[in-house]
């Protein structure tokens, strides 16, 4: 076996499990049909994150790239120009499908199809840090925020960010590096009861890893975990994020929402609130005035179920309309959040009527903001 076949059977042990590799004394080169083009080449593996092809031109070790599943088209050899067949193993047909079709989903705008595709193949890529990876949960986190569902979110950020993964939200104009947040998944209840991720979610947390402990955060809020394990996770959060690149606020910020909502300890809650208040005095207009506050509107609400307090509720529904009006340009998304919670907090007390008005009011807003957009 020559050196160049040698090395490249090296680069296929490293590939990790799950992986197919033809034996390079008979391997046939072939031509793989892509959404940039064709590339020929040999097959020299395949895994969950795609197909590893040896380009033809300027053979060498180096000279190797993995074509990511949702890049290959579903017919790769329905081509007029003679372009030859390569057929994907049995064992990852179903991958390249799904990814495929959930891709060109998300690229006409159809998250709830991409999602239901996605959903189907991301447990086989929650271990990878690869482009396949990324796509298919990103694409599923943009799902979640757009459904509500906070528990799915924070369970896709978890995929994304584990295991210092952060560098693949660098650049994301929402994602904030120095709180290591993801600002359209503030933690707060979802407005969803029924989550798709719920099993992807236990994976996770039952892994070392940062991530897992804010998942577990926010389980505690959607009434999925024990709130008696809240101090636990509170710890747990401090241990995993405070070793991390992102700064100390970033373990104060979970933290403090974390307990403001849910601590069974009303001091523990009136402190938190406090800092919470705080902060979003210091950082007036920014993402972070807007979590503070949905966080201080949350606890007050919760405040006010415990004890059937109306002024407390009262409290929370104005720190709600801070979010909901000032926010409604800047971040939408949480600004209808914020309407939401404020609308359903007091129907629940039976204040049909102010319900009612303030949910036209809010409609009203979202209207006006349309038309700005579309007068600029």
């Amino acid at each position: 076996m020559s050196l160049q076949r040698l090395m490249l059977v090296v680069v296929l042990c490293l590939c990790g499990t799950n992986v197919i590799a033809k034996d390079m004394d008979s391997a046939e080169s072939a031509d793989i049909r892509t959404v940039h083009g064709v590339i020929s080449g040999i097959v020299v593996g395949v895994t969950s994150d795609g197909v590893e092809v040896q380009r033809q031109q300027n053979a060498g070790v180096g000279n190797t790239q993995v074509v990511p599943w949702f890049e290959l088209y579903l017919d790769l050899g329905e081509k007029s120009d003679g372009v030859g067949r390569w057929s994907v193993p049995a064992e990852f047909q179903e991958i390249h499908r799904h990814s495929r079709v959930g891709y060109l989903r998300r690229l006409r705008g159809d998250l709830k199809g991409c999602a239901s595709s996605y959903r189907a193949i991301v447990d086989q890529l929650l271990d990878s840090q690869s482009s396949m990876s990324r796509e298919v949960c990103s694409g599923l986190l943009e799902d979640a925020i757009l459904r509500g569902d906070l528990h799915d979110a924070t369970v896709m950020m978890g995929a994304l960010l584990r295991d210092g993964g952060a560098q693949r939200l660098q650049g994301a104009p929402e994602y904030d590096a120095r709180y290591g947040v993801y600002v359209q998944v503030p933690m707060i209840q979802s407005a969803e009861r029924v989550h798709a991720l719920r099993a992807v979610g236990q994976r996770l947390t039952g892994s070392e890893n940062r991530w897992g402990a804010i998942i577990k955060g926010q389980e505690i809020l959607d009434g999925l975990r024990d709130i008696n394990q809240l101090d636990d996770v509170v710890q747990e959060i401090s241990e995993h994020l405070s070793s991390s690149r992102e700064s100390r606020l970033g373990v104060e910020l979970h933290q403090n929402m974390l307990v403001a909502q849910r601590h069974p300890n009303a001091d523990m809650r009136s402190d938190a609130r406090g800092w919470l208040e705080s902060r979003a005095e210091s950082k007036s207009g920014t993402w972070l005035d807007a979590w503070c506050r949905l966080g201080l509107g949350a606890s007050f609400l919760y405040e006010a179920q415990l004890a059937e307090d109306e002024e407390m509720r009262s409290r929370g529904v104005i720190q709600l309309t801070h979010v909901a009006i000032r926010f409604r340009m800047s971040y939408p998304l949480l600004s209808k959040r914020a309407n939401m919670m404020a609308v359903e907090s007091l129907r629940q007390a039976g204040r049909f009527e102010e319900a009612s008005e303030y949910a036209h009011k809010a409609e009203v807003q979202a209207l006006g903001a349309e038309n700005e957009e579309d007068n600029e």
